[in-house]
């Protein structure tokens, strides 16, 4: 039973939770670059598919699910020392929004995201870790 089971999941499923979990919904990490290099358009906003970005490039097995978190990583000004920055770590929920190289971004359970600019600009791609409740297999 094991082995057929395991043999459904994709390759991370299989590797970070056991075939028990298979049926019933289970939280992963995924990472997912908001747009493809080389893009260099000028934008105020980008709307996008977390889900979508995820799956560009697999064929056997579809990530979906609810989006609970993204890992955000970045520099910030350090308020204890004017003019220095300091890296922090932030779980982000769905619907909060985040400061990404000078854009607000947000995002839904769903998937959907807008990363919105003051002005025009053709941002470099940002790579995000993402928690997903995949749904069973």
């Amino acid at each position: 039973m094991a082995l057929i089971t395991t043999s459904f999941r994709s390759e991370i499923a299989s590797k970070t939770s056991g075939f028990w979990t298979a049926f019933t919904p289970t939280e992963l990490g995924h990472r997912f670059s908001t747009h493809d290099k080389g893009e260099q358009i000028k934008i105020t906003e980008m709307r996008g598919n977390i889900f979508q970005r995820i799956n560009k490039d697999e064929e056997w097995f579809q990530i979906s699910g609810e989006i609970n978190s993204i890992m955000f990583k970045g520099r910030v000004p350090d308020p204890e020392k004017p003019g220095k920055t300091k890296l922090i770590r932030k779980l982000v929920p769905a619907g909060e929004v985040m400061d990404v190289r000078g854009g607000e971004f947000v995002f839904k359970a769903n998937g959907d995201f807008i990363w919105a600019f003051p002005e025009e600009i053709a941002p470099k791609p940002k790579n995000l870790d993402v928690f997903i409740n995949q749904d069973p297999v």
